[in-house]
């Protein structure tokens, strides 16, 4: 038992070193992910992006970005992003606390982070109707198909 509590202690900073090292290299790619979204450059942001988030969300957003006004991104960059401390909940997933702050708006969110292809990268799945994604295929809803959209899990009211 003597000769194991040196050898724990021994340890125990560089497992902290390692850890912080990893908390440094997920809020840099966070960073990078969120400045690129938040200043409207889609492409930039694949980078750091999931291929679940690069083929839905961002795909997405390149393909409304045309439709955008061009006065409006202007008033709404740049944009400045305050990353809070990382929270690593597994192996493969981490919590980064951010604020988004443009002329525009303030906000507070939570980006995820997932270990995908060797690296961390931001997880960010938007629910996009069907009749707005670019990659469905246009066709005509049956009345419980656009019932089934309709419904939202809204919070129920305080009494």
């Amino acid at each position: 038992m003597k000769t194991k509590f040196p050898v724990i202690l021994l340890a125990l900073p560089l497992l902290m070193a390692g850890c912080q090292q990893q908390q440094r290299t997920i809020a840099s790619q966070a960073r990078g992910y969120l400045e690129a979204v938040a200043n409207y450059h889609f492409e930039e942001a694949a980078a750091y992006a999931s291929r679940e988030t690069r083929e839905v969300t961002l795909g997405f957003f390149e393909s409304v970005l045309p439709n955008l006004d061009t006065a409006f991104i202007a008033s709404n960059t740049p944009a400045k992003i305050t990353l809070g401390r990382v929270a690593i909940t597994s192996d493969s997933t981490a919590l980064v606390p951010y604020h988004k702050s443009t002329p525009i708006v303030e906000q507070d969110d939570t980006l995820t982070m997932v270990f995908e292809e060797g690296q961390w990268l931001a997880r960010v799945v938007v629910a996009i109707p069907p009749m707005l994604n670019p990659n469905v295929e246009r066709r005509t809803f049956t009345r419980e198909e656009v019932l089934q959209m309709k419904q939202v899990d809204a919070p129920k009211a305080k009494k």
